[in-house]
């Protein structure tokens, strides 16, 4: 065979093979696999790379996305540099196959990263990855709240902290054996809850902390401290109230060994007492009314104990008693409040006349149907106090009748604005609705209704036609509705006609 004969020759099988290519790309797909686990765990200043093969077609473009945000950006083979989100440059990077790599990465990168790769004329594919950055777990250190564990408490929390690294996996044990949640023991990410402990839960207890790269045990010993028993007080004179101006004298006594030392508090401070510990306290006012705290320590334990006693002083309202009307339930029911402010106790307080089944204590409401019996009727609150007794009333009252007011304004576009206000008078305050013929209006690009829906605007209100609108406004209380129609006519941005 001649050289030309045998070059005749290559250059058919090179274009044989170059069909062979182009015919099977044409059925191929774009294909993207991670080279490894999805789920990749590293540490706080390593190099970590999301490997991924590609194939299907040459030279698609390559998108990562840190979440729903995309961070990295390059058509694979480009002389072009990759867009690589300017927050990111000094760690991420990627590789000519199109893998993702961090360089000497930090907690903030933790996330889940999906790569997408676009090709004209072929379908996206993409694959997820979830990288967690850890860092080894150091210094870890228990703190206890309250600082002592007390017989009887409503809890006692051990609560973890590290200087360095956090754990996914922690473990409880108390004398070596592992503690489940259950009524007793709450085992929280941060923190062990022991609710209610008692003597039987001192012991040694350790903590595991466990991350894919380290696991550290602390060990921790609990004492949980009793007594003193449960405190006696006593008011005397022993009376259910006291007026201002009275004496009287608080005790507070326990047994415990060695016998408890008893100390009172008020208002966050504490007072001077007696020996015995009894408080006494002369000319008392009402400032001094509330919740007296007796602390009583246990000198050898430093275990305390607290008892709250009660002690009223009265005074009566210095205001005068206050009454209003709401619309409620859906605009339906009526609801009479009254409400008379101070006074040690509070006033005890009702309405006779609507019904003599309930009362309440300073403010009151008292919500019945409406019926037209009530409109314009005056209703009384009775207040009644152990010093003083007095009385309000309020009369709830129908929308009365009313004209619409109708202004037309020009919006910063050079649109117009129709803006139609009503009003009715009423008791409770009327609620308005809005419709334009038989169309109930709601808030919207075109329609705008006020918060107390008394005012009504109309953006963009076309005036080239010469078609007729009616806008309706209906005032309505759960004592009735009073309604009005307004006729705009659209023919210059000043020409408008109200009506009722």
């Amino acid at each position: 065979m001649s050289s030309d004969q045998f070059g005749v020759h290559k250059w058919h099988i090179f274009k044989f093979i170059l069909l062979i290519f182009m015919i099977g790309g044409v059925n191929c797909d774009l294909t993207i696999s991670p080279l490894g686990p999805s789920l990749v765990n590293t540490t706080v200043g390593s190099n970590v790379t999301l490997v991924v093969t590609l194939s299907g077609a040459p030279d698609p473009v390559v998108t990562w996305k840190m979440g729903s945000l995309p961070v990295v950006t390059w058509t694979l083979g480009s002389s072009v540099a990759p867009d690589i989100a300017i927050i990111h440059r000094d760690v991420l990077n990627i590789e000519t196959d199109g893998s993702l790599t961090f360089r000497n990465v930090s907690h903030v990168y933790s996330n889940t990263y999906t790569v997408e790769i676009v090709k004209s004329g072929f379908k996206t594919v993409s694959a997820t990855f979830v990288l967690k950055v850890y860092d080894y777990i150091r210094n870890v250190s228990v703190n206890t709240e309250p600082a002592d564990a007390l017989e009887g408490a409503e809890k006692f929390t051990l609560q973890y902290s590290t200087l360095q690294g956090e754990a996914d996996q922690w473990r409880w044990y108390f004398n070596s054996v592992e503690i489940q949640n259950n009524s007793h023991y709450t085992v929280g990410q941060k923190s062990l809850v022991i609710h209610q402990p008692n003597r039987n839960d001192t012991g040694p207890y350790t903590l595991v902390l466990t991350n894919p790269f380290s696991t550290v045990t602390f060990h921790r010993k609990i004492t949980v401290l009793y007594g003193p028993d449960e405190p006696m007080l006593r008011a005397s004179p022993s009376q259910a109230f006291f007026v201002s101006g009275d004496t009287l004298s608080l005790s507070c006594q326990a047994e415990g060994v060695p016998q408890p030392s008893a100390s009172w508090m008020f208002g966050g401070q504490t007072l001077p007492v007696s020996q015995g510990g009894s408080l006494n306290l002369t000319n008392v006012q009402t400032s001094q009314g509330g919740i007296y705290t007796c602390v009583l320590v246990n000198v050898n334990t430093g275990v305390q104990r607290k008892r709250n006693l009660t002690v009223n002083v009265y005074e009566s309202p210095t205001a005068s008693p206050l009454c209003s009307v709401n619309a409620v339930n859906g605009n339906v029911d009526l609801q009479f409040h009254c409400r008379w402010p101070g006074g040690t106790p509070e006033a005890l307080l009702s309405f006779p006349a609507l019904t003599n089944a309930t009362s309440g204590a300073g403010d009151f409401n008292l919500t019945i149907p409406a019926s037209q019996d009530l409109n314009g009727k005056m209703v009384l609150c009775r207040a009644n106090h152990p010093l003083r007794q007095t009385w309000c009333n309020i009369t709830a009252t129908g929308p009365a009748k009313f004209l619409p007011m109708v202004l037309t304004t020009v919006d910063r576009e050079g649109k117009i604005v129709v803006t139609i206000h009503c009003n009715s008078q009423a008791t409770p305050k009327a609620m308005v609705t809005w419709s334009k013929g038989t169309e109930l209006l709601a808030n919207g690009l075109q329609y705008q209704i006020s918060v107390d829906t008394a005012q009504l605007n109309i953006h963009d209100f076309n005036t080239s036609t010469a078609q007729l609108y009616t806008y309706t406004c209906n005032c309505s209380n759960p004592l009735g509705s009073n309604g009005k129609k307004t006729q705009l006519l659209g023919m210059s941005s000043t020409s408008f006609s109200g009506g009722g």
